[in-house]
């Protein structure tokens, strides 16, 4: 696998797990409740940036913690571990297939959570609520995101094992999105815009993250075949 084969994966894979119903809900509260606070502009930008900073370092500090660990195992141990995890994003890749055409009465964020959330975007807004809730949104988004992650850094520890350069560069694929809706919203989108059109499709929004979750697999298991020109 080329550098420019990765650099391909990174960007498709990031773009289509940023689309995430749980952090775009995080975020639009948190943009709702600047509005609500009467907060003057800069202050408005402030909290958001805040939340988006925190995701990115998030994200950066995470993977990069996962592929200096995965560099520790022997190659037969990291094969292993490929294996184990492989197998754990085609299952995992299907409860999110399944989710598309029957999620049931499952929330994008539970309960225990959105009383953080409350507290942190109606009831408190500024600078420290929006770092809380950007580490928050990480935890939340862990049952989406948490199989891929570990995906992409088994997949870097195999094909790069000398660099985690590219860690950031995923880290903001994965934000971009709300950097996007934050651009928007200064530039006058509604919050409420922005909910409807995470609850009408965070349907197709699952299903792409449940497909990006078993590609991942796969990618794992042609890789340790052998079968994507890269000799373990």
């Amino acid at each position: 696998m080329s550098s420019e084969q990765l650099l391909v994966l990174f960007v498709v894979a990031g773009a289509l797990l940023s689309l995430n119903p749980t952090n775009i809900a995080i975020f639009s509260g948190l943009l709702a409740g600047s509005l609500g606070k009467g907060h003057q502009r800069i202050e408005q930008h402030v909290v958001a940036i805040s939340f988006l900073i925190t995701s990115f370092c998030l994200y950066t500090i995470v993977g990069s913690m996962l592929v200096v660990l995965l560099s520790l195992f022997s190659l037969e141990a990291l094969q292993t571990v490929g294996l184990v995890v492989g197998i754990i994003c085609t299952l995992w890749g299907l409860v999110n297939i399944k989710n598309y055409y029957w999620y049931g009465r499952h929330r994008d964020v539970s309960l225990r959570l959105s009383k953080t959330l409350h507290t942190n975007t109606v009831k408190k807004n500024d600078l420290g609520s929006a770092v809380l809730l950007g580490l928050t949104a990480g935890y939340a988004a862990l049952p989406n995101l948490g199989a891929p992650l570990l995906a992409f850094a088994v997949i870097f520890s195999l094909v790069r094992p000398d660099t985690t350069s590219s860690i950031p560069l995923l880290a903001f694929i994965l934000v971009l999105p709300l950097l996007i809706i934050f651009i928007l919203n200064l530039r006058g989108l509604k919050v409420s815009s922005v909910l409807k059109w995470k609850e009408d499709s965070k349907g197709v929004f699952r299903l792409g993250i449940g497909l990006t979750t078993i590609a991942l697999g796969w990618i794992l298991f042609l890789i340790l075949n052998g079968s994507t020109g890269f000799a373990l």
